[in-house]
């Protein structure tokens, strides 16, 4: 994730940038010779008080689109909840229109576009 990317206010940077220490952390353990169960444990529950805290709404897809997690902040703002998707994309969801109302593309998709290309 980029700290930097345009768009994104103070707090929204703040987050990005946490949860890239966190994701780096993770990597770092799992190389050490001191790592430990307990340490990844640790490290993962920081991260998962991050994600169920923010107001920013998290999706996790994997690269075909699935949605494989959201955060609390995303059932509100999609108004559906993981069990509702149930193995579906976001593709399609109402928001997710093109400006003459034509739904996007499923590879100009924004969320496939993010992570083609990071």
């Amino acid at each position: 994730m980029n700290p930097t990317s345009v768009g994104f206010g103070k707090e929204e940077k703040e987050l990005l940038q946490r949860i890239a220490e966190l994701e780096a952390q993770v990597a770092r353990l799992s190389k050490s010779d001191n790592f430990t169960p307990a340490s990844l444990m640790e490290t993962s529950a920081a991260y998962r008080v991050l994600l169920e805290t923010m107001t920013q709404g998290i999706v996790y897809q994997n690269p075909d689109g699935k949605i494989i997690l959201m955060n609390p902040a995303a059932v509100r703002i999609l108004g559906r909840t993981m069990d509702e998707f149930d193995g579906e994309t976001t593709f399609g969801v109402d928001r997710d229109v093109l400006r003459d109302g034509r739904p996007y593309p499923r590879l100009e998709h924004p969320a496939m576009l993010a992570m083609r290309t990071g």
